[in-house]
């Protein structure tokens, strides 16, 4: 696209392309939203948990004879959802809007990391076969915390390959690295693997302060919740 009018022209061209594609996925995704869940009783617990926190009960499923405190998954998607909860408690629909905006966010991280490895041409053809993706379109749509992995994924790798290759990231970046090595294990219990690959990446590459600071955020996450989940 850059033989279009040079390099500005089709950087613009580029930018105008992805935004096309993000706003059509989000347009087909919402025209899928419905009250109804492919995946119980997971997406409901979800649900449940984020209203909860969005009136500051905390992490409470008092929809039971009994109320229970215990989170049987991982909790930050349920902090995710509590936005949603506050201006619609207990909506599914509402949990799956949210959801669609982290997978639209999918999308525009992919495309950034497509691009730095392709040509604009290379990274649209690989942003378009995402978009029509209906594995990542399902996960979109429903009350699941695949699409805000996905999105967490994508930008630690984005922010790591920065820290580690680019020069010294800025601030802003650095404590947005460590929020997302921090918490990622709290979306997906896989995220602390994801933690662990981050920080022996990092001590490989000889930047041992760096890693041992990401170890210390995530496994004092880890141990926060494991201490609240269980006491």
């Amino acid at each position: 696209m850059s033989t279009m009018g040079g390099p500005s022209s089709g950087s613009s061209q580029y930018r105008i392309v992805v935004a096309l594609l993000v706003v059509l996925f989000l347009v087909a995704g919402f025209l899928r939203l419905n009250d109804f869940s492919l995946y119980t009783p997971d997406s409901v617990r979800y649900v449940i948990w984020g209203s909860s926190l969005a009136h500051g009960h905390g992490f409470v499923d008092d929809t039971q004879p009994e109320a229970q405190r215990f989170v049987e998954h991982a909790p930050l998607y349920a902090l995710l959802l509590a936005p949603a909860g506050l201006v619609a408690p207990l909506s599914l629909s509402a949990a799956k809007c949210t959801t669609l905006v982290w997978g639209a966010l999918v999308i525009v991280l992919a495309g950034a990391w497509f691009r730095r490895r392709l040509s604009e041409t290379g990274a649209l053809a690989a942003i378009l076969l995402l978009v029509v993706s209906p594995l990542l379109f399902i996960y979109s749509t429903e009350a699941l915390s695949e699409a805000p992995f996905l999105a967490f994924l994508l930008g630690i790798l984005l922010l790591v390959e920065r820290a580690a290759f680019d020069g010294t990231p800025s601030k802003g970046e650095w404590y947005l690295l460590v929020l997302l090595v921090a918490t990622v294990g709290l979306l997906r219990e896989v995220g602390a693997a994801v933690a662990l690959a981050v920080v022996v990446f990092l001590a490989v590459r000889r930047r041992f302060l760096r890693a041992g600071l990401l170890a210390l955020a995530s496994a004092g996450m880890l141990l926060v919740w494991y201490v609240r989940n269980q006491v």
